[in-house]
């Protein structure tokens, strides 16, 4: 199928017709469509030239284990490393340069291709990676809960017909107004990377499911469809349709799991968010919900929801690293009851942090102890410093009562410019109820309700089939039902407001 793996040799275009592209750019639009495209390929994270850091990444690992990097010299970008399983190279004939591999990958032949553009590590390569234990940029999923569908078509012939699925829901969480749309560039990144691997193929196999035809199809699959759909963070509503597929039936087919699980997920918390912010009136809203998310992914991909939902900042870490949110905390109880007194730990967490203090003051008793000690360690050692005390937060008992005591004994002290937070399992009602009640707070830290969207937790988007196209004409099809709300909205639609 590839006929020679040198691209921008004398032609300047690769076997598909592409020409070089003026830069490479990892899992970027301008770089989808470049390089070798028939080969078994997947991008780990980005060029070798400078365009992506995650490539420098990459390619700091690959030497690790003992693995040449070498420029291209035939473009602008910097090739990465080729590598070829040996029972499938026969079925190819590619033209490529050996280079030392690395020492611990004694049976994998790698090859220096002079056409594969911004940063491809073909899949031997990262399945050794693995083996390895080498850190690296994840490549993508190998979805297998639509394998059987897809097989079906594949068997049938179909599967290269063109159709249009939908992507929507019905009923709006907690009964609001909308929704807030979000998860749509961590779904086309996954698509850009969709492979399977060597690993899933065999796992494929021992279910005696699949004929071998359609496990080599697999080895090869690269999605080549497209992709419509809203801007992250608009607001959205039942049954229009969020994204549309257009691609082969196979192709939209794989895709469905992927697709639903992220945009479900992140839609949920994004709205989930949003509901919270809007009942703050404008105060800042904290997203403090790891410690009690479903899993590592959910903590910070609903960080990353939360933010686009309205959230000020997170105390995820990794969320903030991966995109760019502001990073926020305070002090744990913990540390109060790690030091002899309440005013010994107040006073080294100021020290430590005298331009950024918020102390907790409900470690003992809020009124009696953490206030009054918050407005010693702000008079005695934050003043003459320079520096001034930020804010107090409150995390358990009568928090409207305790706000506005609060309040009243820091006007005294005449420190009226210290902020008060609150936190303890709080929701969009409650933060309604508090502020009708007049709460003296200035913002808020909101976690597990938010982060789970316990009092709705499920953001019901589905996938339907609504056309198909057939010598050039779309065809309108539409799911019935006796349940008048699953009945489908057909044909190939765009959203007007």
């Amino acid at each position: 199928r590839l006929a020679e793996c040198d691209p921008y040799g004398e032609s300047e275009r690769d076997p598909c017709g592409n020409a070089p592209p003026d830069h490479a750019v990892a899992v970027s639009e301008e770089a989808a469509g470049s390089g070798c495209r028939q080969s078994e390929s997947v991008c780990f994270g980005g060029a070798f030239d400078g365009t992506d850091d995650r490539g420098y990444r990459a390619c700091d690992k690959m030497q690790k284990a003992g693995a040449a990097l070498q420029p291209c010299g035939r473009h602008a970008s910097v090739s990465g490393i080729c590598a070829f399983q040996n029972r499938r190279s026969e079925r190819r004939r590619e033209k490529m340069i050996v280079f030392e591999k690395p020492k611990a990958l004694t049976d994998a032949p790698l090859h220096y291709c002079p056409g594969c553009t911004h940063g491809i590590i073909h899949r031997l390569v990262a399945e050794a990676i693995d083996e390895l234990d080498i850190e690296g940029t994840t490549v993508g999923v190998a979805p297998v809960g639509c394998a059987v569908m897809a097989y079906n078509y594949f068997k049938q012939g179909n599967k290269d017909q063109l159709v249009y699925f939908d992507m929507f829901y019905r009923k709006n969480p907690d009964n609001g107004g909308f929704a807030v749309f979000a998860g749509l560039q961590q779904l086309i990144e996954c698509i850009k990377n969709l492979h399977f691997s060597e690993g899933d193929i065999e796992y494929l196999r021992s279910l005696q499911k699949f004929d071998e035809d359609f496990l080599d199809y697999l080895l090869d699959f690269k999605f080549t469809g497209s992709i419509y759909a809203m801007k992250e963070g608009t607001p959205v509503f039942p049954n229009e349709p969020l994204i549309t597929v257009k691609a082969k039936f196979i192709e939209a087919q794989i895709i469905e799991t992927m697709l639903l699980v992220t945009v479900n997920h992140q839609s949920l918390i994004a709205t989930k968010a949003h509901r919270v912010v809007q009942e703050a009136k404008g105060r800042p809203v904290m997203e403090f919900g790891a410690r009690r998310a479903q899993g590592y992914d959910s903590a910070t991909y609903g960080a990353r929801a939360a933010y686009i939902g309205g959230v000020a900042g997170t105390a995820t870490v990794s969320a903030g690293e991966m995109f760019d949110i502001p990073v926020v905390g305070t002090m744990a109880h913990s540390f109060v009851q790690s030091f002899d007194s309440e005013y010994e730990a107040f006073k080294a967490y100021a020290l430590t942090y005298p331009d950024d203090c918020v102390l907790l003051v409900d470690t003992y008793d809020t009124l009696k102890s953490g206030v009054p000690h918050a407005i010693e360690i702000a008079k005695e050692v934050l003043e003459p410093m320079g520096k001034k005390l930020k804010g107090i937060r409150l995390d358990s008992g009568d928090i409207s009562y305790l706000s506005k005591r609060a309040r009243a004994m820091l006007d005294v002290a005449g420190l009226t410019y210290v902020s008060i937070s609150a936190s303890n399992s709080l929701d969009e009602y409650l933060i309604r109820s508090l502020l009708n009640q007049g709460a003296q707070l200035d913002s808020f830290g909101v976690g597990e309700n938010l982060i789970v969207s316990k009092s709705s937790p499920v953001f019901g988007g589905v996938y339907k089939l609504v056309a198909i196209e057939k010598n050039g004409q779309i065809i309108p099809k539409i799911k019935i039902s006796e349940n008048t709300e699953k009945i489908t909205n057909p044909g190939y639609k765009r959203v007007y407001r």
